[in-house]
């Protein structure tokens, strides 16, 4: 049973401590602000969690998980946003929701593999291993093949290379059902043999 004045109460008490948090920012009180971010997190990330086999209770469900999203990504959360992201979009999102869970997994995608690249300051006789470094490629075919149980889909290309594409958790059918056999740009990260999947169109 849907017990909606407990998901509004989480979803109140998150936002009050998102704001908390923000203006502890402001104030210079990081520390704060990080742990008032957190608490805002785990409570909204509750909420949205209530509805997770609730479908037909939208626009809330997909609201609140991308709500819950949006913290793990402030609280560097990389995983945990994933997963919020899979289940909004694994409902009936409406469109213009289900676009925003989108975006929000294609700043993931960003946020995860830019994040190796980003080094900090280091003396000039220290070198950078290669496994910190990342490419971003884009390739044009036609979604031939899925894998579910680990994650993957494969594209053939126009002079019939076939590619293996990582798509993250939770991701594939969003991906697989409207786009199978059609003509797809994907744009990925190739990280040692394998290409992980930002966007695709």
């Amino acid at each position: 049973m849907i017990l909606v004045e407990d998901i509004q109460e989480l979803h109140r008490e998150a936002m009050d401590l998102a704001e908390m948090a923000f203006i502890a920012k402001l104030k210079g009180d990081l520390e704060n602000a990080e742990n008032l971010l957190r608490e805002a997190y785990k409570k909204e990330s509750d909420s949205a969690k209530l509805l997770v086999d609730e479908y037909d209770f939208e626009p809330t469900r997909s609201i609140l998980f991308r709500s819950a999203a949006s913290l793990a990504i402030e609280c560097n959360d990389i995983r945990g946003a994933e997963r919020l992201i899979a289940f909004g979009l694994a409902g009936n999102p409406p469109e213009e929701i289900a676009e925003e869970l989108r975006d929000l997994l294609e700043k993931v995608n960003s946020k995860r593999h830019i994040g190796t690249l980003v080094i900090a300051e280091r003396p000039a006789n220290v070198t950078v291993p290669k496994k910190q470094s990342a490419k971003l490629i884009t390739i044009k075919g036609i979604l031939k093949f899925a894998d579910a149980a680990k994650s993957k889909i494969k594209l053939v290309d126009e002079d019939g290379k076939p590619h293996t594409i990582i798509v993250p958790e939770g991701m594939l059918s969003d991906i697989v059902r409207p786009r199978w056999e059609d003509t797809v740009t994907v744009t990925g990260f190739v990280k040692g043999r394998e290409i992980h999947l930002v966007g695709i169109d």
